[in-house]
């Protein structure tokens, strides 16, 4: 049976959605293909992050150019033109970690958090520049991009709560610093166990809006990737966020699951194939449907 998962890429530039479709061919072992990162700004060279894993869930390494086709409705019109892997071709992929440091995560959650970062942090590549960021009543970079993972730990033991949720303003900052990194290859992870609060008024911490990070996250061309951590979340928004940035949402009902999560994207940003399509097609608003094939 064929595997289907269906991606829409709104074309900033030229305005022009349009839809992956992934599928995999019946002939050949059980391989899973997974979009994890989307660039569409400029809709003549589209970038995919790719990850292609076999039955066991292991990355399958050494496939080129020759090994993905594009099908359907946009075949005539799109052609791959490069074909890379993150670790065969030992490129940089950098990463913004937003962590909500609010007064609700203080105690387990945080401590639980700190832990997961540092895995992360020890899981990426040795030339894989990480950015971390603190949110409360206020946004704070607490560590600009470096690959000196003595820093970066520093940095995220010394995270505490305190205060309100800016998560807006959080997350449209994360994105503006993703869409400045050092490498081309680039994501935001945004961990938040609540929604905006800025007190029992009911007036917002952050001066930007959850539209404005969405807007922002499509023009930039940067994939957001949300953690919700508990029960009492914003998961429409972070949702949101992650769907239209081509990202991820993932859950973490309990502390229990942060470090799987963490370790997951981990093993992602370092695993992923960056399939890069030369796209013609007129700027009338049509929407194709289209094919990304591995043989």
């Amino acid at each position: 049976m064929k595997r289907f998962l269906w991606i829409t890429i709104v074309a900033v530039v030229l305005a022009i959605p349009f839809t992956i479709v992934l599928t995999q061919d019946e002939t050949v072992p059980p391989v899973t293909l997974d979009i994890i990162g989307v660039t569409s700004t400029d809709l003549s060279n589209v970038t995919l992050n790719t990850s292609v894993l076999d039955a066991t869930g292991q990355s399958i390494s050494g496939l080129g150019i020759e090994n993905f086709r594009v099908g359907g409705a946009l075949a005539e019109f799109a052609t791959i033109t490069s074909v890379t892997n993150v670790t065969d071709d030992n490129l940089a992929v950098a990463s913004v970690l937003v962590i909500d440091t609010s007064t609700s995560m203080s105690g387990l959650p945080m401590d639980t958090v700190k832990q997961a970062a540092r895995n992360y942090v020890e899981a990426i590549g040795e030339s894989d520049p990480v950015a971390v960021v603190a949110f409360d009543s206020t946004v704070d970079v607490v560590q600009d991009y470096t690959t000196d993972k003595a820093l970066l730990l520093s940095a995220i033991d010394g995270l505490y709560a305190r205060g309100t949720t800016a998560l807006y303003d959080a997350t449209l900052a994360g994105i503006e610093l993703a869409a400045d990194a050092p490498s081309p290859r680039r994501a935001v992870v945004v961990l938040s166990d609540g929604g905006e609060y800025g007190g029992t008024d009911g007036s917002p911490a952050s001066t930007s809006t959850r539209e404005d990070s969405v807007r922002v996250s499509t023009v930039r061309g940067v994939p957001v990737y949300t953690i919700c951590l508990g029960w009492n979340i914003d998961q429409r928004f972070l949702e949101e966020i992650a769907a239209s940035s081509s990202g991820s949402f993932f859950e973490s009902p309990t502390t229990d699951e942060l470090a799987g999560v963490y370790d997951t994207l981990a093993f992602l940003f370092r695993t992923q194939y960056i399939v890069t399509l030369d796209v013609d097609v007129p700027a009338d608003g049509a929407t194709y449907d289209y094919e990304l094939i591995v043989d």
